[in-house]
């Protein structure tokens, strides 16, 4: 069976910032100010699939990138620049457990 590959985009949009779209839909899966913020997260979304391709064009629309799941060689930029976890830090999730009585239900 062949995979289909899910394909993204990191386009200039009309607001003068960045658009993260998958082909085949019309509206943006996210938007950036800038256009290295929209890459890492264009690749970052993308190698959560099994077959993938990002295409990353710069403000006047031209192709600037092509990365894709077929090609482990491909130099990528640095995913862990500017985020939580190049800092040693975890996101946390605070609990919604003190609202809970475990013996009555809901509190």
């Amino acid at each position: 069976m062949v995979e289909d590959v899910v394909h993204f985009m990191v386009v200039p949009n009309s607001g003068g910032g960045w658009s993260v779209i998958e082909s085949g839909f019309a509206k943006p899966l996210a938007e950036f100010a800038e256009a290295d913020v929209a890459e890492k997260y264009a690749l970052r979304l993308a190698e959560s699939k099994l077959a993938w391709k990002v295409d990353v064009f710069d403000a006047s629309g031209a192709l600037t990138a092509t990365y894709n799941s077929e090609d482990d060689a491909m130099p990528k930029p640095d995913l862990s620049e500017g985020t939580d976890e190049a800092e040693g830090k975890r996101p946390t999730v605070e609990s919604d457990s003190a609202h809970f009585n475990q013996d009555d239900g809901p509190a």
